[in-house]
């Protein structure tokens, strides 16, 4: 069996659940920023599937180098993952257009101001695959 092909089904499987995921979240009224928070880092988790597909899990040879791209790309998701939150939180209340609004602008900046964490943990997870993909 060619490792791809479960890869692509969870992937598949995972964009189809955020997509269900924010068709059901976008029309509840909800003021918590659980649901954006765990819609971005998703959403980062499906991005970075994605890009390293196409980048970096089709390759045979391994390197040393390869160690320093996996760390770079769960860096970007990660950094990527709590501006897609801010921005989730930010179509819905533009969607939703009622007072008071389900996000404030502190809600939004404190999800912002995660994005150093979560960067990290995307690193810590990109070097975890790559000593996976490594050893394996």
């Amino acid at each position: 069996m060619n490792i791809n092909q479960p890869i692509h089904l969870l992937r598949t499987t995972l964009w189809a659940a955020i997509g269900v995921s924010i068709f059901f979240w976008i029309g509840y009224e909800d003021r918590t920023i659980i649901a954006p928070v765990l819609l971005g880092g998703f959403l980062a988790l499906a991005l970075a599937s994605q890009w390293g597909q196409r980048f970096l899990f089709r390759r045979a040879a391994w390197s040393r180098r390869q160690i320093a791209e996996y760390l770079l790309l769960g860096l970007s998701a990660g950094a990527l993952a709590m501006p897609m939150a801010a921005l989730s939180m930010l179509v819905k209340v533009s969607l939703h257009g009622h007072m008071p609004p389900d996000f404030s602008t502190a809600d939004v900046l404190a999800v912002t101001g995660r994005t150093p964490i979560w960067a990290g943990a995307g690193a810590l997870m990109g070097f975890a695959v790559a000593l996976f993909r490594w050893v394996g």
